[in-house]
């Protein structure tokens, strides 16, 4: 067998920077292009796709409960593999335009953007063919699982649920097994290193791509990985150091802003503004990191590729793959010009997306604090669920009430957390099978105190006009066997009492908050419960309302990621609160409304604390 010739590595940077600057403006013109329709039409029109094909099979989540039913329906199927296809399309779409346009640098051809782009898009369309379909295993599931720094879209940011990762770590089998995959993917990675630049450079089957990768690669597997790794901690460095220089720049504007801004007794529409700017200062950096760190990465595969084919005496094919065919009147700066418009469009649509998922509770919340919502009032001065428990907290600062109503077997909405009133009458009385009239003049107030003596259970109509201006609601709605449109009933209530932007409805049924937005999708929903594992945040409601215990910042996370807000209850000693205005969380549902708004009024005046903050969700819409 021949020996494989020596490779010097010497000057691998600086050629691999070279590709790049040789066709630099065409080829930043295409990675703004492409970012563009991904951000704007592909990705968009993939999850409007999954949403209505899950629809249709009457899911609207995927979480473990449901995967054998999702796995069970043709349809999902059918779309989920077209989606697939589509997805795998878009990304070798990026490999074959990238391999193209260094393919030509390396022979110091210059190319035009558009050609470019052509040569590309038609070498991608061979993924339709039979013979290349294992090619989407490669784009769709090791390069994700790899999590590297060759591609510019989201595929490249794709990784396993955190839930599953505490799973397979608490394992020790799992764990050894999916060590040994991963070690078993990274030299199938490695062995396919240039498949990219055979499949588009010299038109073969990805089978061919990947057998004349291994050839290429053996003998030279681990100097490749090592240089490999070395070049992708260098764009790595490279990343945090443009994102450090961005937010050293940013810091001290962000924080004389963030000053005036808690001076105003509202402040959502100079937040907006201030949020805006930020989004599109960082929006500007990260699609620099983002446009130049494929290309850099695939600039050095193309540099390795070239090494390895010349020193086994396999000269790469020299043939032009782009035929230049634009006016010649196009210069250089049309270019520079052309890139900063796409640059200008694409940073205006991400930052008006994160601007307008940023309500003015987002901006309460960013500047003042997480809300504090009192349990069932303020019911630790007063007997729960009454207009005193909803005066005092009133009188606390509270940001928001909890409320929980029933409906009498009449079809009265009334308020109370159970719907047998004997611990709070001392009658053995259920709400839904007595009529309004025979307990409305009940005391459900002596238990608490005896000078609350007299206070009667409140319509849910008392308990708005109670609340009117002064508080925001979060109505838990407690349905049972025996009601009689109890959810159109309390929507009605809210739309008559026009009170839709002054509450939350809430309940521990999901059905019910479907038919809540069934009825009125403007009305806001939040889902309560105990224990929050899996894909939760999916859920089409506005709001997730959760037990403390299971509150991390994983979870607030993937939740503030979809653009809604997460409700933590209940949360009544210092520790635990403090715990929760560190995760950042949108309100604390407490029994002690007082020790929650001093705490959150101590953390929110640190302006350096609130940009820390502003900047996450920034980030996380990024």
């Amino acid at each position: 067998m021949m020996k494989k010739e020596k490779v010097s590595y010497k000057h691998f940077a600086r050629d691999a920077l070279g590709l790049v600057k040789f066709n630099f403006w065409p080829l930043m013109i295409f990675e703004l292009l492409y970012g563009f329709c991904g951000s704007v039409v592909i990705f968009p029109a993939v999850g409007f796709l999954l949403r209505k094909s899950l629809s249709a099979a009457g899911l609207f989540y995927i979480t473990g409960d449901n995967i054998r039913q999702l796995a069970g329906h043709p349809v999902l199927w059918a779309v989920g593999l077209f989606l697939l296809l589509v997805l795998a399309f878009y990304t070798l779409v990026e490999f074959t335009t990238l391999s193209v346009c260094f393919h030509e640098s390396l022979a110091k051809r210059k190319v035009q953007a558009l050609p470019l782009m052509r040569s590309g898009f038609v070498r991608a369309l061979s993924i339709f063919k039979p013979k290349n379909f294992l090619m989407i295993l490669l784009l769709i599931v090791i390069i994700p699982f790899m999590n590297l720094l060759v591609t510019s879209n989201f595929i490249g940011g794709i990784s396993i649920p955190g839930f599953i990762q505490d799973y397979i770590a608490a394992s020790g089998p799992l764990s050894a097994v999916f060590s040994l995959l991963l070690i078993l993917l990274s030299i199938v990675l490695i062995r396919w290193l240039f498949v990219f630049n055979v499949f588009a450079g010299g038109n073969r089957s990805f089978r061919e791509a990947h057998r004349e990768s291994a050839r290429l690669m053996k003998g030279r597997f681990f100097r490749t990985l090592l240089h490999f790794a070395i070049w992708n901690l260098f764009i790595a460095v490279l990343s945090v150091l443009v994102i450090g220089v961005f937010a050293l720049i940013s810091l001290l504007p962000a924080m004389m802003a963030i000053d005036h801004l808690q001076s105003l007794s509202n402040p959502s529409f100079g937040f907006s503004l201030m949020m805006g700017g930020l989004s599109a200062f960082f929006i500007l950096g990260s699609t620099m990191i983002n446009t130049l760190a494929a290309p850099l990465n695939f600039a050095f595969i193309t540099r390795l590729y070239e090494a390895y084919a010349k020193a086994d005496g396999l000269e790469a094919g020299d043939a032009a793959l782009v035929h230049n065919n634009m006016p010649e009147g196009i210069r250089k700066k049309h270019l520079v010009i052309a890139a900063c418009v796409l640059m200008a469009l694409f940073i205006g649509v991400k930052t008006t997306q994160i601007v307008l998922a940023a309500d003015g509770d987002t901006a309460e919340v960013l500047l003042k604090g997480p809300q504090v919502t009192g349990h069932r009032g303020n019911s630790t001065e007063a007997p729960e669920n009454t207009k005193s428990a909803l005066e005092a907290a009133i009188a606390c600062g509270a940001d928001y009430v909890e409320i929980d109503i029933a409906e009498t077997k009449d079809g009265v909405l009334v308020v109370s957390h159970d719907n047998n009133i004997k611990r709070i009458s001392g009658q053995n009385l259920d709400i839904w099978n007595s009529n309004y009239d025979a307990i409305k003049d009940l005391d459900v107030g002596s238990w608490f105190a005896p000078a609350f003596s007299g206070e009667q259970l409140m319509t849910l109509e008392e308990a708005i006009d109670t609340c009117r201006g002064k508080v925001k609601m979060n109505i838990e709605l407690k349905p049972t066997a025996h009601d009689h449109d109890f959810v159109e009933k309390a929507v009605a209530e809210v739309q008559k009492q026009d009170f839709k932007d002054e509450c939350v409805l809430a309940s521990l049924d999901y059905p019910t908050l479907e038919r809540v937005k069934a009825i009125d999708p403007e009305i806001r929903t939040a889902y309560i419960t105990a224990i929050a594992y899996g894909n939760v945040d999916t859920l089409p409601v506005d709001a997730f309302s959760i037990e403390a215990t299971f509150v991390n910042q994983t979870l607030v996370e993937a939740v503030h990621r979809q653009n809604k807000e997460i409700y933590v209850w209940t949360v009544d000693n210092e520790e635990l609160i403090s715990s929760m205005i560190d995760l950042n969380v949108d309100n604390i549902v407490t029994d002690d409304v007082p020790l929650a708004k001093r705490l959150v009024q101590e953390t929110a005046e640190d302006s350096q604390n609130v940009v820390r903050k502003t900047l996450e969700r920034i980030v996380l819409g990024i």
